[in-house]
């Protein structure tokens, strides 16, 4: 039989984790000139270059339940995503911020561990890197953010290097 070992990892607390969140999000504000201070963007969908519109595909963590309350983003995510919003309407009143939260089964630590130990896989990870997939590829917006927490961030990981794997990064991608 084989063991697992289970190690406690001291990380950031659970206050600080949105604010780290955020730093990532934040990587998009060097690809719009509204938000970049008028420097030059990178190319983008739209004719002028700028995001006249921004995906926040937010996915929650391990364990997280769906809530309409929070876009079904989880907590820490959707924290994120109400600052995102806000500093991308301080500076820019013309961009629409578009919330997607993935409406994948998150399950518990346990469930997760266990599925991968015996192979099984991990079904939770597989349905939610397709939803993420999708939405990544078929996004009406200009620009895409994607965000995610625990189990989460393993989801927008696995969907975009598998898209990169493929060639197929859909050039609206301008945060992870």
């Amino acid at each position: 039989m084989r063991r697992l070992a289970v190690h406690r990892r001291e990380g950031p607390t659970r206050r600080g984790t949105p604010t780290a969140l955020l730093a990532l999000a934040l990587v998009v504000a060097g690809t719009h000139p509204a938000l970049a201070g008028g420097r030059a963007a990178a190319p983008s969908p739209s004719a002028s270059g700028e995001c006249r519109s921004i995906d926040f595909v937010g996915v929650r963590g391990t364990g997280q339940p769906l809530n309409p309350g929070n876009e079904s983003m989880g907590t820490e995510v959707f924290d994120t995503f109400t600052r995102f919003r806000s500093l991308v309407r301080d500076r820019s009143s013309d961009v629409d911020v578009v919330p997607y939260g993935a409406p994948y089964d998150s399950v518990d630590i346990f469930t997760l561990i266990f599925s991968g130990a015996f192979g099984g896989g991990f079904p939770s990870v597989d349905a939610g890197k397709a939803l993420v997939t999708r939405r990544l590829l078929e996004s009406p917006s200009d620009c895409v953010v994607a965000v995610g927490y625990s189990q989460g961030a393993w989801i927008v990981g696995e969907a975009i290097n598998d898209l990169a794997k493929q060639s197929r990064l859909p050039g609206a991608l301008k945060a992870v």
